[in-house]
């Protein structure tokens, strides 16, 4: 397992959650994903696949990313599309190198 991409993935969500929050403090929209939601279930999932027969990236990648279509519909609907864009074009970056790094870590 390559912690250094959950990690990375990890830090890039906390990141854009905080940003997320800080564009809406004060308004009811105020909302860490990160802080008050993502990081409960993805403690949850690791847990529950710790005795079990999986992949244990794959779990911690999908805890960190199973919601992350909702930070992008209270973006589009508060039009914040330009930071939905920057997040965006990091998940098809990151999915990319990571795509890749699989290539290289099971070619026989």
């Amino acid at each position: 397992m390559d912690n250094n991409i959950i990690e990375k993935m990890r830090r890039e969500i906390v990141s854009r959650s905080d940003l997320f929050e800080e564009q809406t403090k004060g308004t009811k929209d105020e909302y860490n994903l990160y802080r008050e939601h993502v990081q409960y279930v993805y403690k949850y999932a690791v847990m529950l696949a710790k005795d079990a027969d999986v992949d244990k990236e794959v779990v911690e990648l999908s805890a960190l990313l199973h919601d992350i279509l909702t930070l992008r519909a209270w973006m589009k609907k508060k039009r914040r599309k330009s930071l939905w864009h920057q997040l965006e074009s990091t998940w098809i970056s990151f999915w990319s190198s990571y795509r890749g790094w699989m290539k290289s870590v099971t070619k026989p």
